[in-house]
This record gives structure tokens, C-alpha cells and sequence, in this order.
């Protein structure tokens, strides 16, 4: 869910914030609403000691990522696939299309009919009416 909230007040301090602390004015105000958040809402509550543990355990991993900076904006997708939206590789096009080929030929056959009797075309390739 995006929001847009539009005051200048709160625009403007977000700003003076972010320049003061040279962090992005999306990640100040995030830690303004999270520490707000922190404060207000109320506590989870955990099945056991073991259960709360883990979360607050997961919560610090999450807290210490979410605090780093982000060192490669790119897209995901961008990061990831190449121009012919396949996943980067250091192996050649026609390499990673051999790759799939094989790996379609060891998947086990679903429907042994053709085509034909699929689409269900007749001997004289036409189709029924």
C-alpha cells in the first residue's frame, strides 16, 4: 500500500532530519513511524519463551538490515535476469538454451498422445466438424 502524505511541516522536518543524519528521507521517516509504532501499538504476544525469543531475535536481523544502506538500487529483476530475460550467467546463450533443453527432456511425459489427437485433427489434418 503506497502513501502520499502532503505536509509541509512534516515534509520539511523529514528533510532537515535526513540531511542532518545523511540518510534517505524514506528511511527517517520510516524509523519515525516504526519507533512511533514501538511505542503505541501493543506488544505481540508468544505461545513461549522459545517462540518470543526467536522473534525478537529475527526482529533484530530485520531492524539491522533494514538500517544498512542499499548498495545497488537496480531492480531486482535487473540484478538478476539479462536483456532476454533469462538468468545471468557466465555460460554463453546457446550453452543455457541447451541446458533447458535437456532439462525438458528429463521431465516425465504427461499426455502420450501427438498433437493431432490432442488439438484432435484427423488423418487429413483437418480438423472435426
Amino acid at each position: 500500500m503506497d502513501s502520499n502524505i502532503i505536509n509541509a511541516h512534516a515534509a520539511k522536518l523529514a528533510y532537515e532530519i535526513a540531511g542532518y543524519s545523511h540518510k534517505p528521507v524514506e528511511q527517517v521517516v520510516m524509523q519515525a513511524i516504526e519507533d512511533l509504532a514501538e511505542r503505541v501499538l501493543p506488544k505481540p504476544k508468544f505461545a513461549s519463551k522459545d517462540a518470543e525469543k526467536r522473534y525478537y531475535a529475527l526482529k533484530a536481523i530485520s531492524d539491522h538490515c533494514a538500517s544498512l544502506s542499499v548498495l545497488d538500487w537496480r531492480d531486482g529483476d535487473d540484478i538478476l535476469y539479462d536483456e532476454n530475460g533469462l538468468p545471468k550467467s557466465d555460460k554463453p546463450l546457446r550453452e543455457r538454451i541447451m541446458d533447458i533443453r535437456k532439462y525438458c527432456a528429463t521431465l516425465p511425459v504427461l499426455d502420450p498422445r501427438t498433437p493431432e489427437e490432442i488439438i484432435g485433427y484427423d488423418e487429413n489434418g483437418l480438423p472435426p466438424q
